[in-house]
């Protein structure tokens, strides 16, 4: 077989056999392409591997190329014959093998190939899909301040929620996501306000128009007894927690009271602009038993005896504006851990009966 020079390289062009082990295909950059017969990507009962781009390790491949007899695993082909029954000029044979190479390289992979086209990703036309259209408020939320005080033996919550807003245009009137818990009275500047709360919207006629750029605190006393959020009537399955939900205790957990407020279940706790597109900044003060903790968005600000005997408010506060379904409460008997990351602390807060656990996990 003619022996060819390659960029100061005597060797016989021919096709190699190499092994399929991956650890024998480390490219070496400066090699001629090569074809293998035997490792790869096939058409036309041709196989192809990314050693005709690269090179690779194999034994065979590299003493053909230096000017050496084939390894024990060469074996002439068809390809020889194509390229090799002439010399060629050093310059000739590196732009037209690795012409050759790059065209049966992508002939390999399906290019120019004349198969029928992938099908198009049923995502591409979303014509047919609902639409949610972003909710357009004649005003801004810029803060809740939530207190709620919680019974976990009645199952009941007695609340107020103050909220600070400003209006976008001129309005007379807001609308709020209320439901589950009902509304006793609303509040502004020490006036009461005339409202409606019906179909999960609490909708409240302002005293006097608010002009656009002006800001109002809106208070709104609230409560219920027996709560309880049926999520199947809110597109969730039965053993969704949605909203506020009290937990009685179980082999796996002492009796807790826990809200989960994604998508849209804060409006089940606490009156809000309840969707995912309006961030405010949150506070909470909850009230529950004092032998109980409170966790909640934010720092904890302190913790005072509560309105009623035998009870403890816990104060949290997050500054940083956010969307209603990340607000968070729960109480429980929690033990904490106090533990560091750095110069950073870390709390882990466990079941009583988990401690132990904890400690070794």
């Amino acid at each position: 077989m003619p022996r060819l020079r390659h960029d100061g390289l005597v060797g016989e062009v021919q096709p190699i056999h190499c092994s399929k082990r991956t650890d024998l295909l480390t490219p070496r950059f400066g090699d001629p392409p090569v074809v293998s017969r035997d490792a790869g990507l096939s058409r036309g009962g041709i196989r192809f591997h990314p050693a005709m781009i690269f090179g690779t390790r194999c034994p065979a491949r590299r003493g053909a190329l230096n000017g050496n007899p084939p390894g024990p695993h060469a074996h002439p082909g068809t390809i020889g014959d194509l390229i090799a029954s002439r010399p060629f000029p050093a310059g000739v044979f590196s732009g037209w093998t690795c012409g050759l190479v790059a065209s049966l390289f992508l002939i390999a992979c399906g290019g120019g190939s004349s198969d029928a086209p992938a099908p198009e990703s049923p995502y591409e036309d979303r014509s047919g899909w609902p639409v949610r259209e972003q909710r357009d408020e004649p005003f801004d939320v810029l803060h809740y301040r939530v207190a709620l005080d919680l019974d976990e033996t009645t199952k009941s919550m007695d609340g107020q929620v103050q909220i600070e807003l400003q209006a976008e245009e001129d309005i007379s009137e807001v609308a709020l996501d209320a439901e589950t818990y009902e509304v006793r009275g609303v509040r502004a500047g020490g006036a009461e306000l005339d409202f409606t709360h019906a179909d999960g919207t609490l909708t409240v006629a302002l005293a006097e128009p608010l002009a656009e750029g002006e800001t109002l605190v809106l208070e709104i006393d609230y409560g219920g007894s027996g709560i309880d959020v049926d999520a199947t009537q809110y597109g969730m399955p039965a053993s969704y927690d949605l909203g506020l939900d009290f937990k009685d205790e179980t082999d796996a957990n002492p009796q807790l009271i826990n809200t989960l407020s994604f998508p849209e279940g804060a409006r089940h706790w606490y009156p809000s602009v309840d969707h995912p597109a309006d961030r405010a900044s949150f506070e909470l003060l909850a009230t529950v038993r004092e032998d109980w903790k409170v966790l909640s968005n934010g720092r904890l600000l302190g913790i005072s005896e509560g309105a009623r005997p035998g009870t403890r408010t816990h104060h949290w506060k997050l500054d940083e504006p956010h969307p209603t379904y990340l607000s968070v409460l729960v109480a429980g008997p929690y033990e904490v851990i106090e533990d560091f990351h750095g110069d950073i602390p870390v709390n882990y807060w466990v079941y009583p009966k988990d401690v132990e656990d904890a400690h070794r996990s």
